[in-house]
């Protein structure tokens, strides 16, 4: 039998049932702890339908069978209104940091309909995520627990967060809307801030891989289990070098920051764009092209929305351009081979203040970025610092450049978060 419409249509029909190898008919709302037992991870199979629908051998009938399946009317409705509710109580079952797989398959209706509302419950989607599920560092703060035991900006530091597949599906989600919207730099801002802060963090020195990504205390162990957060963070780390550019018929956008080269076909000729840069150890970044001719195009580079400040952009030693926090630097112009363009994004530090429920009872919680970069404090629980005073008071660390002194604190010392392997930490120390 085939269920027509969207769940919520359904709850009265009659569905075929196993029962001792005879096959029985019940009513779908009999099936309650069942379906609900099994439909948390109904998101995980939507996909499925839709790659055939794209596929040389999909079919129009792919399409229908998959909106009739898994399509749920409720969650985009909710979505499109930008309701944060409806990931912590998600009513077929629990939350779940696997609810965002639905987001990609809305995007792919999209892409096969061109259906508004599929685009607008993902425009919703995103907010709800990054304003009430999504910590400092880009962890996602909504895990296998019962209904409400995640309320929206709770972001708690003390219970199951930062489930690895979260911020992989979180990333996800933040490519196809940049490839959608390649000058919206806040996708690429996203997908930087999980490569840096939570892909490497969940990697054991063995390249095990973490399940969950505590902010805090110690953190969990690695495992070699097949999990499903090792079977989706091992390949996405071989997805990188897909993030760092985007071709376009016009030229080139320069994502992500890393030591890296491409080259790729524009105007019917071989062009090859080389990126040197120790980012984020430092801001400073330099391209330069290889051409076979002189070829005019645009190249265009992001600047982080974190930078708080415009950069200057030069080409072959001489200022082009200025670019504003939040957007792409444009650099329309005829290109030789061996031009350089450079940049130095400004690594300065920040205080971000901890507003989720596992507050202190005396003191404000606060998290440490540098750049891109989310610290963790190591050495000491907590400074008893004003928290206005601490940035003055950071200093470069000897023999590391990425980690951070206190002046007056020399017990303590800031790290990149993931260079934390088994010591104790806290991503959010209290300050006065």
């Amino acid at each position: 039998m085939r269920l027509q419409g969207p769940i919520s249509d359904n709850l009265g029909r009659i569905v075929p049932e196993l029962d001792n190898d005879r096959l029985v008919a019940v009513p779908l709302r009999h099936l309650s702890g069942r379906f609900s037992g099994s439909a948390h991870n109904c998101n995980n199979g939507h996909a499925g339908g839709l790659l055939m629908h794209f596929s040389p051998v999909g079919r129009p009938d792919d399409l229908v069978a998959t909106g009739r399946a898994f399509v749920q009317d409720f969650f985009l409705d909710q979505a499109i209104r930008g309701e944060p509710l409806v990931l912590d109580w998600y009513p077929l079952h629990i939350s779940h940091s696997y609810l965002l797989l639905a987001f990609d398959a809305w995007l792919d209706h999209y892409r096969a309909t061109g259906v508004e509302k599929y685009l607008d419950a993902c425009r919703g989607a995103w907010q709800i995520v990054h304003g009430s599920y999504e910590h400092v560092g880009g962890t996602i703060a909504i895990c296998e627990e019962p209904r409400g035991a995640y309320p929206p900006r709770s972001l708690y530091l003390d219970r199951h967060t930062g489930e690895t597949c979260g911020s992989v599906f979180w990333a996800s989600f933040n490519h196809r809307l940049l490839q959608l919207y390649p000058g919206d730099a806040r996708y690429a801002d996203e997908i930087e801030t999980v490569l840096l802060n939570v892909i490497l963090a969940a990697q054991g020195p063995d390249g095990s891989i973490r399940y969950h990504n505590n902010l805090q205390g110690t953190k969990a162990a690695p495992e070699c289990a097949n999990t499903c957060c090792e079977v989706n963070g091992v390949p996405f780390i071989a997805r990188i070098p897909e993030f760092l550019y985007s071709v376009a018929p016009d030229g080139i956008y320069v994502n992500l920051f890393a030591a890296s080269s491409i080259t790729w076909s524009y105007d019917g000729r071989p062009v090859t764009l080389r990126m040197e840069t120790d980012y984020p150890a430092s801001g400073s970044v330099e391209l330069r092209l290889a051409t076979a001719a002189p070829v005019r195009m645009m190249i265009r580079i992001r600047v982080p929305g974190w930078a708080e400040e415009s950069i200057s952009v030069k080409v072959n030693g001489t200022e082009s351009a200025r670019g504003e926090p939040g957007g792409y630097v444009e650099l329309d112009r005829t290109w030789a081979s061996n031009d350089l363009v450079s940049l130095a994004l400004p690594m300065a530090v920040r205080l971000v203040r901890y507003a989720g429920l596992d507050q202190h009872a005396e003191h404000d919680r606060y998290a440490l970025l540098r750049g891109p970069v989310l610290m963790a404090l190591t050495g000491v629980d907590d400074l008893d610092i004003p928290a206005a005073d601490l940035p003055q008071r950071i200093e470069a660390s000897p023999g590391d450049p990425l980690a951070l002194a206190i002046a007056g604190k020399p017990e303590a010392r800031y790290v990149p978060y993931s260079q934390v392997q088994d010591e104790p930490f806290t991503c959010f120390p209290t300050m006065r």
